[in-house]
């Protein structure tokens, strides 16, 4: 109950303050990358992606080879 509490007192006082639900399949280890595919099929999300990164580091380091890879896979990648 506390969280919500939380999370509604930051809807109403437009804090800086931000919540977000992630999946809970987190899958880490070297050349990881490569298997976003395998892990969006595990998560059951479609044929469309989203990808957001930061501007300028993450994108270039992740970003970017994420999205080479989904649009290979025949994700819509936006």
């Amino acid at each position: 109950m506390q969280i919500e509490k939380r999370k509604i007192r930051a809807m109403e006082t437009f804090e800086k303050e931000k919540w977000m639900q992630l999946p809970r399949d987190v899958l880490i280890d070297h050349g990881v990358l490569e298997e976003i595919n395998r892990v969006c099929k595990h998560l059951g999300v479609g044929k469309e992606a989203i990808i957001v990164t930061g501007v300028h580091h993450t994108r270039k380091i992740a970003g970017e080879k994420v999205l080479e890879i989904l649009r290979e896979a025949g994700y819509e990648v936006n």
